[in-house]
């Protein structure tokens, strides 16, 4: 079986390698990106905001021989700005240490919030069509890794969301926000999936681990890698509370493998 990292290059993993260790040239590609025909059109404000800055950073790269403070400051100011954006992701976090926004699809002047949810979740749907919950840590606040521990995702009776369409969990690589290569091909547990299995008190239970579990349903097994990743949990056509933004997802907890 071909990886599926393999397929391609992450566009995110190459950006922020990019931003960290040569900012420079980061920056002025996203100059030439942007002015390149092949971008979709901005916005009046939009292009203002870009002549300002093709300006600003011209000007500094060419007065760099003499005086290097101007472009440090725009260097320093873009990883700032990048680590306020991951920062701003990853400490929203509910009472269950999952990440929600609600807002998606409306940020007005929230340009904070439009940038951490490009970082981690790429053409993001309006809260009326998708709710989306992302999820770093357990319960406890340990980073989620499959290489050391296993996990489990209980829904109790009427705790699952309500939807006209579907919701589904997906685990990640969390440096690429890539899929999780695994054996059988298998990248989601969903309300689709042929055989989920519900137990006798209602409940339905996800189990999050890099082994196949030899105790349960393989339907309710999500593969994961043995190391680091991360969860996305989504509901397409949200009701209730997913709806309303208030929806939240039960707790991670770290378990034996089953």
């Amino acid at each position: 079986m071909t990886p599926l990292s393999s397929y391609a290059p992450s566009v995110k993993l190459m950006a922020d390698e990019g931003l960290a260790v040569a900012p420079e040239a980061f920056l002025t590609t996203l100059m030439e990106a942007m002015a390149s025909p092949a971008t979709q059109p901005l916005t009046d404000d939009d292009q203002r905001l870009m002549a300002n800055f093709n300006a600003l950073f011209t000007a500094a790269k060419d007065a760099a021989g003499r005086d290097t403070r101007p472009l440090t400051g725009i260097l320093r100011g873009a990883q700032a700005a990048h680590a306020a954006l991951v920062n701003r992701w990853q400490s929203h976090r509910g009472p269950t240490n999952w990440i929600h926004f609600d807002n998606i699809g409306n940020w007005g002047t929230n340009y904070l919030d439009r940038a951490a949810l490009t970082e981690y979740i790429q053409f993001g749907n309006g809260r009326k069509d998708a709710y989306y919950a992302d999820a770093f840590v357990d319960d406890s606040g340990l980073p989620l890794d499959g290489g050391s521990f296993a996990y489990q995702i209980q829904f109790a009776n009427g705790e699952l969301p309500e939807y006209k369409r579907f919701w589904s969990m997906t685990a990640y690589m969390p440096g690429t926000i890539e899929l999780v290569p695994n054996a059988i091909n298998k990248y989601v547990v969903a309300s689709y999936t042929p055989g989920l299995a519900t137990a006798p008190d209602g409940s339905v239970t996800i189990y999050v681990q890099a082994e196949a579990p030899k105790l349960v349903s393989h339907a309710n097994w999500l593969p994961v890698p043995n190391g680091p990743f991360s969860l996305l949990f989504r509901v397409y056509g949200p009701e209730g509370k997913a709806l309303a933004g208030t929806y939240v997802p039960p707790k991670i907890h770290r378990t034996v493998v089953r």
